[in-house]
C-alpha cells in the first residue's frame, strides 16, 4: 500500500484501524498517516484539506461515498470480496459464529453500490495477500491518479 500511495504523490493517508506494519511502511516512504478516525468521514477530511490544501491525500472511510466527500476525489476505488471468502475472513479474523458475521455482511453497502458509485472497484478474492497485493498494482497501473481532491 504504502509504495502504491508513493508513486501516485499521496503525502497522507486517513484512516480508522491500521496495523503496525503499515504504519511503518508508510512513515519509511514519507506518507503522514492520520489514522484512528472516528465518527465522520466527511469532517476528519475536510479538517485534513484545511490543514495541509496542497497535500494528496488517500482516504480510507467506511461511508465515503455515502458522506460525500467522494465528490472532491479525483477517483475513487472499492475493495470487495464474494460473500463467501468475507464470511470465512470475518470469522477467522474475530472469532465470531458465521451466522454473526453473515448478518454483519449484510449490513453492509452491497457490491452493486461500490460497482455504480466507485472509479475502480477491486476484488479480493485471492487466497494470500501478496497475490492480491500483485492483483492491485497490475489493476491501479490501469487507473492512474490524476489531479486531486477538489473544495
Amino acid at each position: 500500500l504504502a509504495g502504491l500511495l508513493k508513486s501516485w504523490g499521496v503525502d497522507a493517508l486517513l484512516c480508522g484501524g491500521i496495523g503496525g506494519g503499515a504504519r511503518m511502511a508508510l512513515q519509511e516512504a514519507g506518507i503522514a498517516l492520520y489514522g484512528g478516525v472516528q465518527g465522520a468521514a466527511d469532517a476528519a477530511v475536510e479538517a485534513l484539506l484545511a490543514a495541509h490544501p496542497a497535500q494528496n491525500a488517500a482516504i480510507d472511510a467506511i461511508r465515503l461515498l455515502e458522506s460525500g466527500i467522494a465528490r472532491r476525489c479525483s477517483r475513487t476505488f472499492a475493495v470487495t470480496a464474494p460473500v463467501e471468502t468475507r464470511v470465512k475472513r470475518l470469522m477467522a479474523r474475530e472469532g465470531i459464529s458465521e451466522d454473526y458475521a453473515r448478518l454483519r455482511i449484510a449490513a453492509q453497502p452491497s457490491d452493486e453500490l461500490f460497482q455504480a458509485k466507485c472509479d475502480t472497484v477491486l476484488v479480493n478474492d485471492f487466497p494470500t495477500k501478496q497475490e492480491f497485493a500483485e492483483y492491485c498494482r497490475s489493476m491501479l497501473k490501469k487507473a492512474p491518479l490524476e489531479g486531486s481532491c477538489q473544495p
